[in-house]
């Protein structure tokens, strides 16, 4: 408990971390009672954060050695974090989020595609990036234009001079345009 309290405490301090951290706050707002996929969880950290709101929330990342800091550090009966992808196959999620993970992978559009087909219908696909990956506007462009998904939502936050968080929520639907 001491070390997670410790690790929130460096989190808030850095910028850029503290600006993930929003990402994940402001989500959970909208989670009450939901079940979340969070896709590329990293440290768990994030999930733990969506975890005070969801009914139950799935931490993916690749990274078998994040995934047992995860499970060691941010716990919850409610949380189970997986380094496989058969982990994340087990249903369909009312919300996914994909914070800071599509300028580090190398075949974004395909992660979307993947994260898009873990939503319920109804539900939300959350992503956030920095406004130094330009490249990423083109890809969820392209996206979109392939498939039903429609912008409900745009965020920005201030990081520095140089960039911000941009953080999208898109709904599979045309009814659900606007709401958060």
């Amino acid at each position: 408990m001491k070390k997670r309290e410790e690790i929130l405490e460096t989190i808030r301090r850095d910028p850029f971390l503290c600006g993930m951290l929003s990402c994940y706050e402001r989500a959970a707002l909208c989670m009450k009672g939901k079940r979340v996929l969070d896709y590329g969880c990293g440290y768990g950290w994030g999930s733990w954060i969506l975890s005070a709101q969801a009914h139950k929330v799935v931490g993916y990342d690749p990274d078998k050695e994040r995934i047992d800091f995860a499970r060691e550090i941010f716990s919850a009966p409610n949380i189970s974090f997986f380094s496989s992808q058969l982990g994340v196959q087990e249903g369909l999620y009312d919300a996914v989020c994909l914070f800071m993970v599509l300028p580090y992978a190398e075949e974004k559009k395909e992660i979307l595609k993947k994260a898009a087909a873990r939503v319920k219908p109804g539900g939300s696909l959350r992503v956030s990036y920095k406004t130094a990956a330009p490249e990423l506007t083109e890809v969820l462009a392209e996206w979109r234009r392939e498939s039903q998904w429609r912008l409900g939502c745009r965020e920005e936050r201030y990081l520095s001079e140089a960039e911000n968080i941009v953080t999208l929520v898109y709904y599979d639907s045309p009814l659900h345009e606007g709401l958060l």
